[in-house]
């Protein structure tokens, strides 16, 4: 029942960015063909930038003449961020709209413990953002199939990475919520992260020096190159992804169970 209803109050908002972020790449689908027919050689523009800038987006491993290639390179920046944006979003609303929409007094009645209650929460969000990955992941992979030949298995899979950010996104966002009491400063708040997390990845790959700070950005799991070098997921990262999203799952259950309620 609990459940149901999480789906439920959750779908509208997935449905609308599914459906925004989903829109944006169709067009672009549409468009690519005629745009790079109406360009000079895009590769040999490509001649002018630096090594490094080169690698940040995959540029010197993909061909951009093509859709597949340019959505594995700067297109996948887009779906990283937008993803991440909603999964920041949720998180950081999935509890406090209870106490927004007053319904949290609702929740209190009824013979469930909080532990539950939040349980339910956490696997409807890691759903939702699966849902929203694959939508969006399916729509550029057969969009990019229509207009020239790919590998599609290896296009979908890299279109499921930014899962693995998403849901790290939405675990520190969750855990944030639980030091406030209304969603209008929590938001802020988490989509500044998804960001900054980026603006800290960037900075990884363009100095050496700077490299330790992958460590601490959660966009460092969306790692495509592998996919597109080696045609395999980074297990590491997996691995990764799972046990911080158990820990700090578990720290915001355990705050949970301690927060007041207004």
């Amino acid at each position: 029942m609990l459940l149901k209803k999480e789906f439920k109050d959750n779908f509208k908002s997935l449905l609308i960015w599914a459906s925004i972020i989903s829109i944006i790449y169709i067009i672009i689908i549409a468009l690519y063909p005629s745009i790079i027919s109406s360009s000079n050689n895009i590769n040999e523009m490509l001649e002018g930038f630096s090594p490094e800038m080169l690698e940040i987006f995959n540029m010197d491993i993909i061909d951009l003449s093509k859709y597949s290639g340019w959505y594995t390179s700067e297109g996948l920046i887009f779906v990283i961020l937008g993803i991440g944006i909603y999964s920041a979003i949720l998180g950081s609303s999935i509890v406090l709209k209870e106490e927004n929409d007053r319904t949290i007094e609702y929740l209190a009645v009824l013979p469930i413990s909080r532990t539950k209650i939040l349980l339910t929460k956490i696997i409807v969000g890691i759903i939702d953002i699966l849902l929203i990955t694959l939508i969006v992941g399916l729509i550029n992979t057969i969009g990019a199939s229509i207009i020239e030949e790919i590998n599609f298995i290896q296009i979908l899979m890299i279109s499921i990475t930014p899962y693995l950010t998403s849901l790290i996104l939405f675990f520190i966002s969750l855990f944030i919520s639980m030091f406030f009491k209304k969603t209008n400063k929590t938001l802020p708040i988490s989509i500044g992260l998804v960001f900054g997390f980026y603006l800290i990845d960037i900075l990884t790959k363009l100095s050496d020096k700077l490299e330790w700070l992958k460590y601490l950005t959660p966009t460092t799991l969306a790692d495509t190159r592998s996919l597109i070098c080696n045609n395999e997921f980074n297990i590491m990262y997996v691995f990764i992804t799972i046990i911080i999203s158990i820990f700090i799952g578990s720290l915001s259950i355990i705050l949970y169970n301690k927060k007041e309620f207004a």
